[in-house]
């Protein structure tokens, strides 16, 4: 690989970096991970190997073409770099102990750790799935949505709005800090011609706001999970030792060594992987608890004038999809299924938008939310099961596809896969699968 003076210089001064491994990779030649959704079908053709520290990680022998996988896209599996599922294997140790844990996603587009939290939680508590860039709301929406989960909402808040707004109300807060991005040069050339010196402080200067704004945010005795993809110790190592010294904040990344303890940098404070160690690209991850000792009192929130409707008010049509563990409400956006204890904060942060959402009643008919079929657990009392060149079709917005006589909503299904829905009008079929996710 060859890199400018400059950067041939920044990286043979970043100690335990072996720059001759990484100038010898073999150009062209990146590993393709996968991690797989704990509820939902899975495409069995995916090979693979495992990864130690997340059990339904693979690291696939050959990539193929997602988007002609009709599991892809009913959110089956998530396309991931491998090492950034080190930031679910800790968050899985720190939740495990946890009951109806609230967690903050600072930085989650397009959704990696963001879905992985989801599963963890696996519905159990509540995750804020956030971006402060209006631009990457979208694809963080249509990857949140497909994977399913009732327990999340996605918000579009500066860090400082957490702090302020709802001081000590997460008990896990994970910020995968916006950095100068060198541990993926390999992959995005570009951004290696548009390092410097000068964009390395700017990102580490930003990752400190970003930090300080949040900390308050943070419940006494909760933990923030910081990582980067990069390598310098400036955006790293340096700002830990900065977060230590200015909030207080304890560094605790050595309680978790047993995810991946030949990851573990030579002080023990950070999770590091370099392309030439593994299966990965680069990625930084270290472990921040703040002290029990503050006291302040969480957000002042109140319970929104929704209607709460009552097990015999259930239309007929929401009986496919299991609503045991949450209530169901009359919102601004439709019915949604979600847990009481979370309604207070939903209505505090106005969401962009949020999981759960069923649909609307009009009349005596019910409308479903054109995602609603993708939600876990959810079993179609109408399936219509198709084969592949059929499900393509469906995901390309044709209305060409196989009748069956009967009119009404039936939910498009693919091995097993609830996609999205069609609704049977004369002898054609309304295809409901978002404008915005069709395949080209």
């Amino acid at each position: 690989m060859e890199l400018s003076p400059a950067l041939l210089q920044h990286f043979g001064n970043i100690p335990d970096f072996d720059l001759s491994a990484y100038l010898n990779l073999t150009p062209n030649v990146f590993p393709t991970a996968i991690r797989l959704h704990p509820n939902k079908k899975q495409n069995t053709r995916l090979l693979g190997d495992p990864i130690s520290y997340e059990p339904y990680g693979i690291i696939l022998l050959e990539r193929p073409n997602f988007g002609n996988d009709p599991h892809w896209h009913a959110g089956a599996y998530y396309v991931q770099e491998s090492a950034s599922m080190l930031s679910g294997a800790v968050a899985r140790q720190i939740l495990s102990t946890m009951n109806e844990p609230t967690v903050l996603d600072l930085c989650a587009a397009p959704g990696g750790k963001s879905t992985h939290l989801a599963s963890i939680l696996n519905g159990n508590g509540f995750l804020v799935a956030n971006d402060v860039i209006q631009s990457r709301l979208s694809i963080l929406k249509e990857n949140m949505k497909k994977w399913g989960f009732y327990n999340i909402a996605l918000t579009n808040k500066d860090p400082e709005f957490f702090g302020k707004q709802t001081p000590h109300c997460f008990d896990l807060i994970a910020v995968d800090a916006p950095c100068s991005g060198e541990g993926l040069f390999r992959r995005d050339t570009q951004s290696m011609q548009e390092w410097s010196e000068e964009n390395v402080s700017i990102c580490s200067a930003r990752q400190k706001r970003i930090v300080h704004d949040v900390w308050p945010a943070l419940k006494p005795g909760g933990f923030l999970i910081y990582s980067t993809c990069t390598f310098n110790r400036n955006e790293n190592e340096d700002n830990i030792a900065f977060f230590a010294s200015t909030l207080g904040a304890q560094i605790v990344t050595n309680q978790f060594r047993e995810v991946a303890e030949e990851r573990l940098n030579s002080d023990h404070t950070g999770f590091r992987f370099t392309p030439y160690s593994g299966p990965n690209e680069g990625f930084f991850l270290a472990v921040l608890q703040k002290s029990n000792d503050e006291t302040e009192s969480g957000p002042k929130m109140i319970l929104p004038h929704w209607n709460q409707i009552k097990p015999n008010q259930i239309h007929s049509f929401l009986k496919q999809f299991p609503l045991e563990k949450n209530s169901i409400w009359e919102t601004p956006v439709g019915l949604v299924s979600a847990p009481e204890a979370f309604i207070p904060l939903i209505h505090l942060l106005k969401p962009h938008s949020w999981g759960g959402i069923l649909g609307q009643v009009k009349g005596k008919d019910f409308i479903p939310e054109d995602t609603s079929a993708l939600l876990d657990g959810f079993q179609p009392e109408n399936p219509l099961s198709l084969n592949l060149e059929e499900t393509i079709s469906f995901l390309k917005g044709e209305t060409q596809l196989p009748l069956t006589g009967i009119h009404g909503w039936k939910t498009i299904c693919y091995e097993g896969n609830s996609l999205g829905w069609v609704k049977e009008v004369g002898n054609r079929m309304n295809n409901y699968w978002p404008k915005g996710w069709r395949k080209r």
